[in-house]
């Protein structure tokens, strides 16, 4: 299965209050030209965190993905919240295409698992920074306020370089453990 995109997931307003947020709380990445802030994992389910913001609409998105996946995916035992965090991508920045399965620190030390995510856009005005799949035979914008879904562990994906502005989401991912 390929990627699902859900537009409209979240209001105009609702997309920039978070975007505010991003911008105002992520600190730069290791990663040149990324901005990071982790909102949580599995805490927020059970209302262990400690939010400073209304993440309401996230804990939706992450309930929306639980859904999803188990109704459109082959899961293999425990299904869980990995992490979330906001995502900023600023000019210059750019993700090579990949399988999360390939990535040596996504694995996990006696463990199988696979990864499955969503990506909750905040914005759209910015250049470049397309999210191609299929190592860029499938190019998409999607429009603020969407959800995008998709199996990471076995749909290769990526970012094309971002060329101007800021490409602003919050990422979820789940992975299950078999």
């Amino acid at each position: 299965m390929k990627y699902t995109v859900v537009e409209n997931f979240l209001s105009n307003e609702e997309s920039d209050y978070l975007y505010d947020y991003a911008v105002e709380n992520c600190t730069d990445d290791p990663r040149p030209y990324y901005g990071f802030y982790p909102i949580g994992g599995s805490d927020l389910l059970k209302g262990d965190s400690n939010l400073d913001f209304d993440a309401s609409k996230v804990i939706d998105a992450i309930n929306f993905g639980f859904k999803y996946f188990k109704e459109n995916h082959e899961i293999l035992g425990n299904f869980v919240l990995d992490r979330v965090h906001f995502n900023i991508m600023n000019a210059g920045a750019m993700l090579d295409s990949h399988a999360d399965d390939e990535i040596a620190y996504m694995k996990q030390a006696n463990e199988k698992q696979r990864r499955y995510v969503i990506s909750l856009f905040l914005n759209d005005d910015y250049a470049g920074g397309e999210f191609n799949f299929e190592d860029g035979k499938d190019l998409i914008v999607p429009p603020k306020g969407s959800l995008v879904l998709f199996p990471g562990w076995s749909l290769r994906h990526g970012v094309d370089k971002v060329l101007d502005g800021a490409r602003v989401n919050i990422l979820i991912v789940f992975h299950d453990i078999f």
